[in-house]
């Protein structure tokens, strides 16, 4: 969850033509920009799954 987290922060501050820095567990970024960013910024949607619990025996 923690690189889904990362990611979708950073990938919200491109997309909103932002310059993102910043040194996550996984994310590791420095003074990045998109050359084109969006003109509208679309929405970003992203999800998980999880294996079913096990059933108590």
């Amino acid at each position: 969850m923690t690189l889904l987290r990362e990611y979708a922060v950073a990938m919200r501050s491109l997309l909103a033509g932002g310059r993102v820095t910043t040194e996550g567990r996984y994310v590791k970024l420095r003074d990045v920009e998109l050359g084109w960013p969006p003109e509208t910024v679309p929405p970003l949607y992203v999800g998980a799954t999880i294996p079913p619990a096990r059933p108590d025996p």
